[in-house]
């Protein structure tokens, strides 16, 4: 909604996400953003996932076809509590 835009409350849920999957003992979170949705983009990146560009629905992209799907993928084992935390700070 245009009047909650830009006040970092998706990114705050994302590092508390990743905290829970952390706690979980989850290893690797993925997420599939749209090529032109840049605000999830950024927040992604900067919360430090790694991406891989994937035709939507894992297909070749075929002239005049759909969008492309962005994957972003974070290892859980790699960045500690800590480094969620660090990044999150540094994002806000």
């Amino acid at each position: 909604m245009p009047d909650v835009q830009g006040k970092k409350h998706g990114i705050r849920l994302l590092a508390h996400f990743l905290l829970l999957a952390k706690e979980q003992k989850i290893h690797r979170v993925t997420a599939d953003v749209g090529e032109d949705n840049y605000a999830s983009q950024r927040m992604f990146e900067r919360m430090g996932f790694s991406l891989k560009r994937t035709p939507l629905g894992g297909r070749e992209r075929e002239e005049g076809a759909a969008s492309y799907s962005l994957r972003y993928t974070l290892d859980l084992d790699y960045m500690g509590k800590e480094g969620i935390t660090r990044r999150l700070a540094g994002a806000l």
